[in-house]
């Protein structure tokens, strides 16, 4: 707890700084609140992350502008600490539109959000909004010209979507895609490998 105190204590500090060197409306100030309001999340306090995350997203939209992506992201960390479920959906949306504006309806960052979005109608006992997500997410992501862990993540957020659906048959198929495919990527003995072998 005394390390996380001193961490807030430098943020802050160097927070008023570079607001006093910079002005309010330049890019490290966007990044300090990000940094400040994922700290605040880490400790579980949400109001606090809250705070930081919405005047970082108000920053961003400032500095770069709404229709770019380092907003989207912004504005997807927002999304993750607020209080109202209409509003992060909303802001879910927001961050995914911007994405496929931006970047193309098929790109590897698009698909991130859309099972971010997924996850959310999942929780929020919509499996009927979360699962074409899922799916779309996970065939976007199998048709990158780079294959990387992030499918892996997608087949393993999907197959415990399937796991809490009762769907127990085709959690385990996905399940084992996502395990083939972290093992392909960074190995039998890497922890996120283990993890997925530990759901089979």
């Amino acid at each position: 707890d005394g390390d996380i105190a001193k961490a807030e204590t430098l943020f802050q500090h160097v927070l008023d700084k570079r607001q006093e060197q910079l002005g309010d409306r330049h890019e490290l100030i966007t990044d300090i609140l990000t940094t400040l309001g994922s700290l605040y999340y880490s400790q579980g306090m949400l109001d606090e992350a809250e705070k930081f995350h919405r005047a970082a997203a108000e920053q961003a939209e400032e500095t770069y502008g709404k229709r770019n992506i380092r907003t989207a992201i912004v504005l997807s960390n927002l999304a993750h600490v607020e209080s109202d479920p209409a509003e992060s959906e909303a802001l879910f949306n927001r961050s995914l539109a911007i994405r496929r504006e931006v970047l193309g309806p098929d790109h590897m960052l698009v698909a991130r959000a859309e099972q971010i979005l997924a996850n959310f109608y999942a929780e929020q006992g919509e499996p009927e909004r979360a699962e074409p997500l899922y799916r779309q997410a996970i065939r976007k992501a199998e048709m990158a010209e780079e294959q990387s862990p992030a499918l892996a993540w997608m087949q393993n957020s999907f197959a415990r979507f399937l796991q809490d659906e009762a769907r127990y048959q085709e959690a385990i198929a996905m399940f084992r895609q996502s395990h083939s495919n972290f093992a392909n990527q960074v190995g039998d003995a890497h922890r996120w490998t283990l993890v997925v072998r530990g759901n089979l």
